[in-house]
């Protein structure tokens, strides 16, 4: 016990509905008397000092290690602590509630509060309210203990003090809400932060992310690719395109590629007499769906070109729209799934290469431009920056650690291929025989 009076305010304890069981087998007494700065550190598993206290001293110079070597070391020095406690303060209070008596844990918490409130970022009076309700949910705690006596007071008052720090933590890095933003479409959005893809192609990147990485995630599993970096990202996502597109050609489109059907009104195929029909087989017309959608996918080079592409666009789109319901519909006919089966499955393909092509540009472009920094002489004035990147490995390493923990634990379920039954064979259609006849009238 602390040898010193100490005044607490009960006023302010509040019962909580759920209590929480804690385990005192491992509990170790603290001295009262040492100062507050000395349990605290304890409780973060230093001796004497955090890891930041002890990066904001002087580094001593070695001339051994020369400029570079010394920068490296100035800035190794920070600690684990250190860096935890500037990017994860919440857990300097979590760290003292869980390690000390609530009368000490509301003195941490007071001063952490009077330590916030100095910051640039924190000079909002309600700003201050989720940390001064933190400050005021330990004094509780601390009341209870006063009252109740230590262990029923920890049992009654810790989770106030979970409320609390809960409420800090919203503060420092506010949430989303599910129910507004789904989650799959937040979790699309950290891996493309951690991708960083061209920027016309970051929209397209998101909406494919959220429909096909859990696809993927479950092929590299069965690939054995182990996911450590973007460049087996990009790969995982590449193998699992082909395979798509290789169960639509063979099992799908491959036993009705070539037959041949109208495409009338579409704009595309070719008169076989004298009649305003047109016709094309069914393999044709996927090869120019898949034409028709990269000349819309293709940038624009200059103001007259994108005038161009403007008044085609439209043109390209109805045609583009036309011929993929006359596929559909054809190959519906023939393997028993539904036009929309067909259609997601073709759009599988689609979205595996836009990650997969997003992904290998952005790892090259990456590349590249630390292959350029590299032949570049550092001025001084960039060492330390150049140091920092150097402890954390530089930015492609950096990306791929951003790139692992975007991808842990992503929203959704792997979604099987569709069972496609064997084709029928097919009688002589009308078409056939058309084609018959015109064939009979020319010889």
């Amino acid at each position: 016990m602390a040898t010193s009076p100490v005044t607490l305010d009960f006023s302010r304890a509040q019962p909580i509905s759920t209590p929480v069981t804690l385990d005192f087998t491992k509990a170790q007494p603290v001295d009262g008397s040492q100062p507050t700065q000395d349990w605290l550190a304890k409780a973060l598993g230093q001796k004497q000092q955090t890891g930041l206290e002890r990066a904001l001293q002087p580094t001593q110079h070695d001339p051994n290690q020369g400029v570079m070597g010394n920068a490296v070391t100035a800035l190794s020095n920070i600690g684990a602590a250190g860096l935890n406690a500037l990017t994860h303060p919440e857990q300097l209070v979590t760290s003292a509630v869980m390690s000390s008596p609530p009368v000490q844990a509301y003195t941490a918490a007071r001063d952490f509060v009077k330590h916030l409130q100095g910051q640039p970022n924190a000079t909002d009076e309600q700003a201050k309210h989720p940390v001064q309700n933190l400050l005021q949910n330990v004094e509780s705690a601390a009341g209870t203990a006063g009252a109740m006596g230590l262990p029923e007071a920890i049992d009654t008052g810790m989770g106030s003090v979970s409320n609390g720090v809960q409420m800090a933590k919203n503060w420092m890095r506010p949430p989303t809400s599910p129910s507004v933003v789904p989650r799959n479409e937040f979790a699309a959005r950290q891996l493309s932060a951690a991708v960083l893809p061209a920027g016309k192609d970051a929209a397209n990147f998101i909406n494919a992310a959220k429909e096909e990485v859990p696809n993927i995630l479950d092929y590299a599993k069965q690939t054995g690719n182990p996911l450590n970096t973007q460049l087996e990202f990009s790969k995982a996502a590449q193998g699992y395109a082909q395979q798509v597109r290789g169960v639509y050609e063979n099992n799908v489109l491959g036993p009705s590629a070539n037959k041949l059907v109208r495409t009338t009104g579409t704009g595309y195929g070719q008169r076989m007499g004298e009649g305003p029909d047109t016709y094309a087989t069914l393999g044709d017309i996927d090869k120019r769906i898949t034409a028709l959608n990269t000349q819309l996918d293709a940038p624009t080079l200059n103001a007259d070109d994108a005038r161009r592409a403007l008044a085609t666009k439209s043109e390209l789109k109805a045609e583009a729209a036309g011929l993929r319901d006359i596929l559909h519909k054809n190959l519906s006919e023939t393997t028993g799934l539904t036009p929309d089966q067909i259609a997601n499955l073709r759009q599988r393909v689609g979205r595996s290469y836009e990650l997969a092509n997003d992904t290998d540009a952005a790892v090259t472009a990456r590349m590249q431009s630390v292959g350029k920094a590299d032949l570049k002489p550092v001025k001084f004035s960039e060492l330390p920056s150049q140091a920092y990147q150097y402890v954390q490995g530089g930015p492609v390493p950096i990306a791929d650690r951003a790139f692992q923990r975007a991808i842990k634990n992503f929203p959704g379920q792997s979604q099987p291929l569709p069972a496609i039954q064997p084709p029928a064979p097919q009688g002589s259609s009308r078409i056939d025989a058309l084609i018959q006849a015109i064939k009979d009238g020319r010889s």
